[in-house]
């Protein structure tokens, strides 16, 4: 239940990106399925990038210095990726 609760945007996004691409490929002739599968597939590739994009206003390495500095008493550092 965790991997359906972490990638909800995904799978979402999938979903209502497929569903279009499906009937692009009912309407278009059997010979030009394939570009317009590709193109299809490109645009979605496009749109979840922009839509799961990792946030850039992380802490900077000075930030981490000052704290690991600080005052003389234990500090906890949690490192994590966007990714």
């Amino acid at each position: 239940m965790t991997i359906l609760n972490q990638y909800s945007a995904v799978f979402i996004l999938l979903i209502i990106g497929l569903l279009p691409i499906g009937l692009l490929l009912r309407r278009t002739p059997p010979e030009r399925r394939l570009l317009a599968f590709v193109g299809g597939l490109t645009l979605l590739v496009g749109i979840m990038f922009l839509f799961l994009r990792p946030d850039t206003n992380g802490v900077k390495a000075s930030e981490v210095e000052k704290v690991l500095a600080g005052n003389g008493r234990f500090a906890l550092l949690e490192l994590y990726s966007d990714y």
